[in-house]
């Protein structure tokens, strides 16, 4: 088994110029794809360098965790000290970066969800809004509520001095069949506040698309892509979106996708 993945994100009508978006995502497949290391992070919108922040975020976890899973450490069985420093790695990376390019810290302010899923179970932790969604069997689940509850605006950084006390850190025991991260700009949209579950109609579609045998990156997030730039879409969050989906699958043979 491995994990196959998709992600796309698009850049809000907060900002005039396409390239101002501040999301960012990245994965890495570890131990033969068995293993998955995920993240995404939003820059603070207040923030200069903002969208430094989350890139610079997303890469330096999906090191922490690589380095993590090769020092034989198993997110499951390991203490939440130990856990918990993978956002410290994060957090003393941004650190050492905005030294270097003399750019104040607040000025590369961002949120981080993020996650490590092994054939046994998961890992999932964050600092600031945004979301994680994980699926196996007809169990759709939010491992922990958004950090800001239904506050908009309102939120915390990975870059704050006190990341360590709005560290949201949790374990699911059991095989995860399919995980979706995704940025504040969607989790008013793919979750039922109300109710605090994940909109299950639109998971649901999602599992059913990644399972098609003829889904590939490519098609997934053309897909994605236009789903994001849609006006069901805008016309409900004007904040960029970022959605990052994974699907565990068997291995494809020689020569297929």
């Amino acid at each position: 088994m491995e994990w196959f993945v998709a992600a796309a994100k698009q850049t809000g009508r907060v900002h005039t110029d396409p390239e101002q978006g501040q999301d960012a995502y990245g994965f890495l497949r570890l131990a033969q794809g068995d293993v998955l290391v995920a993240a995404i992070s939003d820059g603070a919108g207040s923030a200069e360098h903002g969208a430094v922040g989350s890139e610079r975020g997303v890469a330096a976890f999906l090191q922490a965790g690589k380095e993590f899973i090769e020092a034989g450490l198993n997110p499951l069985t390991a203490t939440d000290e130990e856990c918990a420093d993978l956002f410290g790695a994060v957090h003393r990376s941004l650190i050492a970066h905005a030294g270097k390019a003399e750019i104040p810290l607040p000025e590369m302010s961002a949120t981080l969800v993020a996650a490590i899923i092994t054939p046994e179970g998961g890992l999932f932790l964050q600092v600031g809004d945004g979301a994680a969604v994980f699926a196996s069997g007809e169990t759709l689940a939010l491992p922990h509520f958004p950090a800001d509850g239904e506050f908009v605006n309102i939120t915390q950084f990975i870059t704050n001095p006190e990341w360590r006390e709005n560290l949201i850190l949790t374990r699911h025991q059991g095989a995860i069949e399919d995980v979706f991260l995704f940025s504040d700009g969607l989790q008013y949209l793919l979750i039922d506040f109300k109710d605090q579950v994940p909109h299950a109609p639109f998971f649901g579609r999602l599992r059913q698309m990644m399972r098609d045998p003829a889904a590939t990156k490519e098609i997934l997030e053309g897909w994605m892509n236009q789903m994001l730039a849609s006006d069901q879409v805008t016309s409900r969050s004007d904040d960029d979106t970022c959605l990052l989906m994974a699907h565990r699958r068997a291995k494809p043979r020689d020569g297929a996708e």
